[in-house]
């Protein structure tokens, strides 16, 4: 409430300062000064209303319009209370506030349109900002009008010059900031800003150091009001560009909105528990505290209703934006659904969930293709079933052929639209079943989607259609690449398992080689004691490694640790490969001091890596013709390169190009051979890169083979394996 002093207007301590004799309420000052906030509230409301009229669906035309219609509001407001009870009552603070921000936010939303330089940083800062203001001004509103506290002028007086400062600080940007062009449509609304903030600006800055406005100040103050409308009317002659449309999200203007209508919301309880209280008798404080605290909680129950979020989001959409959907969020949130590493939901689920959000459905259901029917995948807050082959039938060609929306109360509605399309009694049973979106890829039907019906009733037109489809192709792209990832982790498996049954069949085959050769033998050394005691040693050992080899093939590990590996001396063991079934043709030689040379590894499979190519190595002398006693023969030297133990593996036979080499030699499956399985080379070098090593091969048509394994040297005294037996 305001007390008059001969030369100031002071903003009262408490609700209980005594009023102001009506004669001095109806004096000529107060009508003088009624007159003028009378015209300037005239003026403003001409003003507002021709922007209303005339102003397109663009941010700054449409805060110019609420800031002026707010203006009005509050100056028209002023002029009666100030006839009528010779002092401005608590709607004239309330709305000259609102006032104040409204134009905030019209010189913000001017200033982001013109603007490439104000980034999102400065922006986030601005809207920040203003939101702080405007809950701290609807505080001290409403602790003074419910009359918790009663000495608020200071803290009126403070926000209101932070609020002149900010706008001041928003308009400076925006001339810094307006391109030459665009000087011309804006200069005029510059001007008179600039003139009613100064104006204010000196009336609050003295008002806060004298803590009382200037009465007449506060007297002419409606007339310099009056005088820039004008200005601010060829402002909106010269408005081309404001008809720009503002790119702001869909999320702050949803955030905005909300908090705008939350601010009102208290504010208009404040006010109406101030004339509770006054107009309550002795009850009033009781019935106020009554009020405020159902109030607050309408206020809580609003918030937390999902059906109030939609509802205000769907207005928003339908009233401030061209378009509903704020398509980069949408996408990216959409993106981001479906493409959660951490979630443990099913793929189905989470697509399903991601297309609900998008259209603030509360459930639904997708039905994905197996075989001759449409199993369910997944169910959001829904009970359904799958669908038979004759159940779906008639829905899915409909779908395939269309990729239409499928809209259920609308096939109830017109069934000639769909041609007869009858639904299937899975999904019409379901309750508050809306629409089926089709799940498409590469004109296939991979699955379909059913949402239920939103929080808020919405009607869905060409843009939700498309954007749906849309979602759909999306979908079943994610969806069709998921269902190839798990078919080619399966074949993987498979592939492994196969990899693993080639290499044991490879090793059973080397085995049955070795008992061949005892066998073809057996007839000439029968009667041997020392034979058939090589022949029991060889049997047993065959076994031996065959058990192994199943238990291999049942639970081998792709790459077996380190600390599993046994020492193995390479020139034994070649040795005792070589004995019995080379005839004498292998020499074996090393390097200096390499007599000692250890590796490690799995015996069994070192054993075949090496009897693999020395065995090789001899077949392949065996096809050149002998001219001397040299020839025919395979040559093993050992040696050591770079922490590397090297064995070279040579012989003299025809050789091979590089074309076989490169393309052919190590490919699995591949053999050269009559009855051979082609993965012996292929294992040879699979295994020496399992120990960390290579195998490489020098060779040239005519010149021999030289096969050269390189596997990781240790050094350490190895236990040399023992020798096989002559045959």
């Amino acid at each position: 409430m305001l007390i008059y002093d001969p030369d100031r207007l002071r903003v009262a301590d408490g609700l209980d300062e005594p009023a102001v004799d009506v004669a001095v309420a109806v004096s000529s000052g107060f009508g003088v000064q009624a007159a003028l906030y009378a015209a300037g509230a005239v003026a403003f409301a001409a003003l507002g209303l021709l922007l209303v009229a005339r102003a397109k669906r663009a941010a700054p035309p449409i805060f110019c319009a609420m800031a002026c219609l707010l203006t009005a509001g509050w100056l028209g407001t002023v002029s009666y209370d100030t006839w009528r009870w010779g002092e401005p009552r608590v709607a004239a603070f309330v709305l000259e506030a609102a006032s104040g921000f409204a134009w905030l936010a019209f010189l913000g939303s001017l200033l982001w349109t013109v603007s490439e330089e104000f980034d999102r940083r400065r922006r986030t800062m601005l809207v920040g900002l203003g939101a702080l203001l405007l809950v701290a001004t609807i505080t001290v509103v409403t602790l003074y009008a419910t009359g918790i506290a009663g000495a608020w002028h200071g803290s009126f007086i403070g926000l209101r010059l932070l609020t002149i400062i900010a706008s001041a600080i928003l308009l400076e940007n925006l001339v810094r900031n307006t391109a030459s062009k665009d000087w011309w449509s804006l200069k005029f609304l510059c001007i008179g800003l600039g003139s009613v903030l100064t104006y204010d600006l000196v009336l609050y800055a003295d008002g806060l150091l004298f803590m009382a406005l200037n009465k007449t100040l506060i007297t002419a103050r409606g007339s310099i009001y009056a005088l820039v409308v004008p200005l601010l009317f060829v402002a909106t002659i010269r408005r081309q560009m404001w008809d720009e449309q503002l790119h702001v999200s869909h999320k702050t203007a949803f955030y905005s909105t909300a908090m705008a209508a939350i601010g009102g919301y208290l504010t208009l309880m404040a006010v109406a528990a101030y004339y509770i209280t006054h107009l309550g008798g002795a009850w009033g404080p009781v019935v106020q505290a009554v009020f405020l605290f159902g109030a607050v909680i309408t206020l809580l129950l609003i918030m937390v209703s999902g059906s109030s979020r939609a509802f205000l989001r769907v207005t928003v959409a339908k009233h401030l934006f061209r378009y509903k959907y704020d398509y980069r969020d949408e996408w990216l949130r959409f993106t981001r659904t479906l493409s959660e590493t951490e979630s443990r939901s099913p793929i189905a689920l989470r697509i399903t969930q991601a297309i609900a959000d998008i259209v603030d459905s509360t459930g639904g259901a997708l039905w994905y293709r197996d075989e001759d029917r449409y199993a369910l995948a997944a169910s959001l807050y829904v009970n359904a079933t799958s669908l038979g082959e004759s159940d779906a039938d008639q829905l899915t060609r409909f779908l395939e052929r269309t990729g239409w929306i499928v809209e259920l109360d609308d096939v109830r509605a017109h069934p000639e639209k769909y041609s007869g399309l009858t639904v299937p009694e899975q999904i019409r049973a379901l309750d508050r079943a809306w629409i089926v979106v089709p799940l498409a890829h590469r004109g296939e039907l991979l699955a379909l989607v059913m949402l239920l019906r939103p929080r808020t009733p919405r009607q869905l037109d060409w843009e939700d259609f498309d954007f749906l489809k849309l979602i759909g192709l999306h979908a079943a792209s994610f969806l069709a690449e998921h269902r190839a990832m798990q078919a080619l982790v399966e074949a993987q498996e498979f592939e492994r398992f196969n990899r693993r049954t080639a290499f044991v069949i490879h090793d059973i085959k080397n085995i049955v080689s070795e008992l061949s050769l005892f066998a073809s033998n057996i007839r000439k050394h029968g009667d041997n004691p020392r034979f058939r005691e090589d022949l029991a040693e060889a049997i047993e050992g065959a076994v031996a490694r065959s058990k192994r080899l199943l238990e291999r093939l049942r639970d081998e590990p792709a790459v077996r640790p380190a600390g599993q590996h046994q020492l193995l001396a390479l020139k034994p063991l070649i040795e005792a490969i070589s004995t019995g079934t080379s005839e004498g043709r292998v020499t074996i030689s090393a390097e200096p001091g390499q007599d000692g040379l250890a590796v490690p590894g799995d015996e069994d499979k070192l054993r075949a890596l090496l009897g693999h190519l020395l065995r090789n190595a001899l077949e392949a002398s065996a096809e050149q013709p002998r001219c001397d006693d040299n020839a025919g023969r395979v040559r093993v030297s050992l040696g050591t390169s770079r922490n590397r133990a090297i064995v070279e593996i040579s012989d003299d036979g025809p050789g091979m190009d590089a074309d076989f080499v490169r393309d052919q030699l190590f490919r699995p499956f591949r053999s050269t051979k009559t009855g051979g399985l082609g993965i012996g080379a292929y294992q040879c070098r699979e295994y020496a890169r399992e120990l960390g090593g290579d195998v490489e091969v020098i060779t040239s048509p005519g010149s021999g083979t030289t096969m050269r394994v390189l596997l990781p040297l240790v050094q350490t005294e190895p236990a040399s394996p023992a020798p096989a037996r002559s045959a």
